[in-house]
């Protein structure tokens, strides 16, 4: 107690009140919990049984026990007791209330606890259940009322996302304590609004008829206000929506040239979202039927197996809460509660601690600006209710500004951003010391530029690591005092390379899921073998892992030998066959690999599948290949595998599909190295929180921070909206709820990446150097952003800059190591392992022709084969491909656009000619013709979702301001609307829209599909949302890449693919 500081004291000491401290980043809050417990014992004489002390984590709970016992030591009767006390996690608090009150809570003693992995994808298995259910009642009638939510329920592309929303609503409801019977009815527009609406629309068609001129339609405007009077009389219908947003556009036309136009555009788009809301109370039916039906499944499983999830233990304990005299009896039970990081609370577990806490017994540690849980449901507004409402009622509130970790400059930048950035508050904290010179700059700002993302991303990683041994050289410094830290995992894969190149040692942690990890995905394709050994895209993988190290030559020999047949049964016949094209010690492990299969499928029946795996690992030293890292995720894996099957053999394909359920959920976090070493940490600022480093680097400062816009939206405090999709159109709109909740979750958002740049800036104790890329396009949501609106460092001038008075040294990246080449190399030599895989974030490319993105829409099996592996389809399957005369369908594709451009080809085909003059007797063409600009082959290149999309804009014209993007296809088949063909087109015009946005700073306003043999053009959606439409195809190629996993997409299609009944069966 001598050692502390009077802020400190004063808050340990605090007495006749509940009591808040306000713990700055590095102030102690941690000692002064520990030591508010030791003084209750100590001083006041409370026995450490009547002590309730709640942590954030099991890791703080045994940290603070263990300070406690220290602290007790010389009385071994007191060590005894802490042992016993109750200190553990608001989870582990309600789990052992309710294990000793399981009769009043109508459960099991022995209840077990789901772990997050499995409880979502017990979740996620319930969604999938359900909507296959009501689908399997009333096919017709359940596509027709969901029909209205902008996804495609029957194509798995989709379904992911609507099977996501429907559980993040459901988790949501219980967070809030609701049912889904609570989900709000919705609410019918106000009828003034719909007067006031009529009375402006009818004025202003009377102004134009007074007109002597108007270039709008009078008489199709007359029509439209005679149907939208008829609203007074009867309900709305989805044609009155459409009929609305139909003359929205057409008053938009006149934007900028009549105001009264563009401001009555606005009121009936408004409008139209208002009666969107009225006339879909049946979605509102059918999502509770499908919530009340995940519910009923989800519960059920949990009941059969005897179990709780986390949300079901705070649920459960404070039902038990609810009951007066047993809630007395707990409340009697404890004298104080303690309670750390509570701006980390939800609702649920505030409404616990409420139950049992007594008045003037609560002592609760937080900080509103370290606040960076929102995706748990964390809501920091109860920590500040609480602060403000002991400050009302005249009581004290403890600040602790006193900071023991940073150095004056790194404090005062951190102040700086608390005092001006939205989510954070202005809690200033200063040092304890004065360790610095005033005039050493402690701050670095490095800003690499590159031609691209890629490239900027490598100069800003080569100069991460040229820094770090330059600091280790000059000021003596170990490897495991330096730290870099940033926003996502994936801007850390460079950086480790980079660190690599130079024989750095260094280990990333933290932001990345167990199921991602190479190790665990080698062992995922190994059990798909098992269960299946003609699945040929699991068996390749397995191959050319460690687990069997096939050579890539021995790859392509099998694929051309097994000719149409299956890999697996080639492989069985290798060893009746003399095969002088495979080197022997290939060969020998090729047999080895097929005898090792077909004894543990023998044994699959009676023996567990994690020991299956585990023989597997054995035989083939697998384990050998792998860091300490790579190991702790095998065992936590096999682990995994233990906790699904119970200890006991289990069916394969079932358990394949459990694992899919766990991958998607993404809940399962790979777990810390038991010991980092002398080793450059690299990890996610949410990895680091609570730790301290001497220097800190946060990388990827120019990261863009993303929405996600789910189809279904839930807050407690404004209900539920949702994105719908509009009939005949097919165009999104996106209701006034939905749009209310989105923007109050996109400011949420904004506010939480505030809060966690400052906790990043706040891990430093001695250095910090923050950089990022720079590219000619940037984001206008990043943290380089929210950085420079509130410290201004001028970007272009290198050099020493004293910046609202903090020194800071600017440094402009422009060399770079050339990919792959060596700087220094320290240490051995890493083992020589066949084609390694990179890891999971940078497993895929840098780059993508938007052609090979729409492929891989089409179908990702076809993608994997021609553009991932690069294989020629077989030539006795070119037949559907050919034209007749031997032009070869592609290559007649190429002949019709070049001379669509302007090339003459005097040697073109017949056939591609006619396609050339019918299209110039298109009405398009015509248009084209009339434009104020038109441009044909417009090449393009630009970033999106850490990708850069390139192509090539077969022609894209200029009508006033109006910007129409064509693409021509040479189709022999026109493709059915809805169609994976159509699907893949759209995309491919949404993206080519995108581009041109990029290009010319403007929205295109229409996009068609132009097919020349039919004489045919079929327009594309376009609207605000693209980016979003676009993103969400670019992240499934990225996770197709990093999965290894290319589905085959079953449709028409098929019967013309070249790949057909070769390289690709659909058996």
């Amino acid at each position: 107690m001598s050692s502390l500081n009077r802020e400190q004291r004063a808050a340990v000491e605090r007495w006749g009140q509940d009591v808040c401290v306000v713990a700055g980043p590095g102030t102690g809050k941690t000692r002064v919990l520990v030591e508010r417990f030791r003084w209750l014992v100590q001083s006041r004489n409370v026995e450490p049984d009547r002590i309730l002390a709640i942590t954030f984590t099991n890791e703080a709970a045994n940290q603070m026990k263990q300070r406690l016992a220290e602290a007790f030591e010389h009385d071994p009767v007191r060590v005894r007791q802490i042992e016993r006390a109750w200190v553990s996690t608001i989870h582990g608090f309600c789990a052992r209330l309710l294990r000793e009150h399981a009769i009043e809570a109508g459960l099991a003693w022995d209840f077990s606890v789901l772990t997050p992995e499995r409880a979502w994808a017990w979740t996620l298995r319930a969604a999938e259940e359900a909507l296959e259910t009501n689908y399997r009642r009333q096919p017709e009638c359940f596509l027709k009322r969901l029909g209205s939510l902008h996804a495609d329920v029957l194509e798995s592309v989709y379904r992911r996302n609507l099977v996501q929303s429907l559980v993040d609503l459901y988790e949501r409801l219980r967070i809030a304590g609701l049912r889904p019977s609570d989900l709000p009815s919705a609410a019918r527009p106000q009828s003034n609004q719909l007067l006031e609406f009529l009375e402006a629309f009818s004025e202003y068609v009377r102004s134009l008829e007074s007109e002597a001129r108007s270039s709008l339609p009078l008489e199709d405007l007359r029509r439209q206000l005679d149907h939208l009077h008829e609203l007074l009389d009867r309900p709305p219908a989805p044609a009155d929506i459409y009929a609305l947003l139909k003359l929205t556009k057409t008053l938009t036309k006149q934007r900028g040239k009549d105001a009264r136009a563009s401001a009555l555009a606005e009121y009936a788009s408004q409008l139209a979202k208002e009666l969107m809301v009225a006339v879909r109370g049946e979605l509102r039916e059918l999502i509770v039927e499908l919530l009340e039906e995940l519910d009923q499944r989800y519960r059920s499983r949990k009941q059969q197996a005897s179990a709780l999830d986390f949300t079901d233990l705070e649920e459960r304990a404070l039902e038990l809460l609810r009951d007066e005299a047993l809630c007395q009896r707990v409340q009697q039970r404890f004298d104080f509660v303690l309670m750390d990081e509570l701006q980390d609370t939800n609702p649920l577990q505030w409404q616990i601690v409420g139950r049992v806490r007594r008045p003037n017994s609560f002592f609760a540690v937080g900080d509103m600006n370290q606040s960076i849980y929102g995706f748990r449901h964390a809501t920091p507004e109860l920590f500040r209710r609480y602060r403000d409402e002991l400050a009302t009622q005249g009581h004290a509130v403890d600040q602790l500004s006193t900071n023991y970790r940073s150095v004056r400059p790194i404090l005062q930048l951190a102040n700086l951003l608390a005092s001006k950035l939205a989510g954070l508050e202005p809690n200033e904290v200063w040092p304890a010391d004065h360790r610095v010179d005033p005039y050493e700059p402690v701050i670095d700002v490095a800003i690499a530029r590159g031609k691209n993302v890629a490239e900027a991303a490598r100069a800003e990683a080569d100069w991460i690591a040229r820094r770090i041994k330059e600091l280790a050289s000059q000021e003596n410094r170990r490897w495991g005092e330096f730290a870099v830290l940033a926003r996502k995992r994936a801007t850390l894969e460079p950086i480790q390379q980079a660190l690599r190149r130079r024989g750095i040692p260094c280990l990333i942690q933290g932001g990345q899921t167990l199921m991602e990890t190479r190790e665990v995905r080698d062992l995922l394709l190994a059990l798909r073998v098992l269960a299946n050994p003609l699945d040929d895209i699991a068996l390749v993988g397995v191959l050319r892992s460690p687990l069997v190290q096939v050579s890539d030559p021995t790859l392509f020999w099998l694929g051309e030998r097994a000719e149409g047949d299956h890999l697996w049964a080639l492989l069985r016949r290798l060893a009746r066959e003399h095969v002088p094209e495979i080197p022997k010690a290939e060969l020998e492990q090729l047999l080895w690999f097929v005898d090792l299969v077909h004894e543990l499928r023998q044994n699959r029946r009676w023996i567990t599948p994690d020991r299956l795996l585990a023989r597997w690992v054995d035989a083939s030293g697998y384990l050998i290949t792998l860091d300490d890292q790579a190991r702790t995720n095998v065992e936590r894996f096999f682990q995994l595998l233990h906790d699904i099957t119970g200890g006991r053999p289990f069916a394969l394909r079932r358990l394949i599909e459990e694992l899919d359920f766990v991958r998607e959920a993404g809940a399962v976090a790979e777990p810390p190295p038991a010991e980092a070493g002398d080793q450059v940490q690299l990890m996610t600022v949410h990895a680091a929180k609570g730790l301290e480093f001497p220097v800190v680097f946060i990388a990827g400062l120019n990261r863009e921070i993303r929405d996600e816009r789910p189809v279904v939206r839930f807050d407690p405090h404004l209900g539920w909206g949702a994105r719908w999709r509009l009939r005949p159109s097919g165009e999104c709109l996106e209701d006034p709820f939905y749009e209310a909740i989105q923007q109050k979750a996109t400011q949420e958002v904004l506010e939480e990446e505030a809060r966690l740049l400052y906790v990043a800036i706040t891990r430093a104790k001695e250095r910090l150097l923050l950089s990022w890329g720079q590219t000619r396009k940037q984001g206008s949501r990043t943290w380089k952003q929210l950085l420079l609106s509130c410290w201004p460092v001028n970007s272009e001038l290198p050099g020493y800059q004293m910046v609202e008075n903090i020194r800071v040294h600017v440094s402009l990246v422009n060399d770079l190591v050339p990919e792959g080449e060596s700087v220094d190399h320290v240490g051995p030599e890493a083992p020589n392992v066949f084609f390694p895989k990179a890891s999971p974030e940078a497993q895929y490319d840098f780059s993508l022709a938007v052609t090979a993105l729409a492929e891989f829409v089409l179908c990702p099996r076809r993608y994997y084969l021609e553009h991932y592996l690069g294989l020629e389809p077989p030539p006795n399957n070119a037949g559907p491909a050919t034209r007749p005369g031997g032009t070869r369908a592609r290559d007649l594709g190429t002949i019709v656009h070049e001379l669509l451009s302007g090339k003459p080809i005097p040697e073109a085909p017949e056939e591609a000619r006619t396609l050339v003059e019918r299209f110039h007797a298109s009405p398009l063409a015509t248009r084209i013709d009339a434009a104020d600009e038109a441009h044909h082959e417009e090449d393009f290149a630009f970033e999106l979702c850490d990708v850069v999309l390139e192509g090539k804009i077969d022609v894209w014209f200029r009508e006033g301001d109006r910007l129409v993007v064509l693409d021509y296809k040479t189709d022999q088949k026109l493709p059915q609307e809805g169609s994976p063909r159509w699907q893949a087109y759209e995309v491919q015009l949404q993206t080519y829209a995108l581009a041109l946005e990029q290009l010319t700073g403007r929205p295109a306003s229409e996009a068609y599909a132009v097919f020349l043999r039919h004489g045919e053009y079929r327009k594309v959606e376009l609207g605000d949302w693209l980016a979003d439409r676009v993103s969400e195809q670019l992240e499934r190629w990225k996770n197709a890449q990093q999965n290894c996993h290319f589905p085959l997409r079953e449709s028409e299609q098929c019967w013309a693919c070249p790949y057909r009944g070769n390289l690709c069966r659909r058996d």
